[in-house]
């Protein structure tokens, strides 16, 4: 588990802070975060809500191939991603499985259902590109949190194959991140 500072050329800050964050990028409407039931043990404590994204590189359904580049704007995106991982000693991947742009709101609960990404072996890299109370939480298999990354701008965290949720942000915030999976 890493958690660590994105550093960002000009540029990249640029298109970040005055492109992304000002909603000029295209987010679609997305129903759930997640086609998992929340269990017994986080059943009043969890929820399943839409969210918005931008999906750079939509999600595969093989741990062997990439998945599809969806998006003119992923090259930049994975450029980021993949300094970060040379950054803090990360072997490159072998394969990316998907990358997106996300967009939560508000929800009266603590936090998302906890999932998994892939059914097989992966990694989980999710960079905060604003500052909200809407962090991430890993947990063990008995669902008692483990870990806690702050949503702390320009910071990214990175963890193998993990049950995870994201918190909810405030009524009056939009947790915006940037995720990528990968072996």
């Amino acid at each position: 588990m890493v958690f660590n500072k994105v550093n960002l050329k000009n540029e990249e800050l640029d298109f970040i802070e005055n492109f992304v964050l000002q909603e000029w990028i295209e987010l679609y409407k997305q129903p759930c975060q997640t086609d998992f039931d929340p269990p017994e043990q986080v059943k009043d404590r969890a929820g399943n809500s839409y969210f918005f994204s931008h999906a750079l590189m939509r999600k595969n359904s093989s741990p062997n191939t990439d998945g599809e580049v969806n998006s003119n704007h992923y090259p930049m995106f994975e450029s980021i991603f993949l300094r970060w991982l040379e950054e803090n000693n990360f072997d490159k991947p072998k394969h990316i499985y998907r990358a997106c742009i996300n967009v939560t709101t508000y929800l009266d609960k603590e936090f998302s259902v906890p999932h998994y990404d892939h059914s097989w072996p992966h990694y989980n890299w999710v960079w905060y590109l604003n500052d909200t109370d809407a962090g991430t939480l890993l947990f063990d298999k008995e669902y008692n949190v483990t870990k806690e990354f702050p949503s702390k701008k320009n910071y990214a965290c990175a963890f193998e194959n993990t049950l995870h949720a994201q918190q909810f942000p405030k009524p009056d915030q939009l947790r915006y991140v940037v995720v990528f999976t990968f072996i």
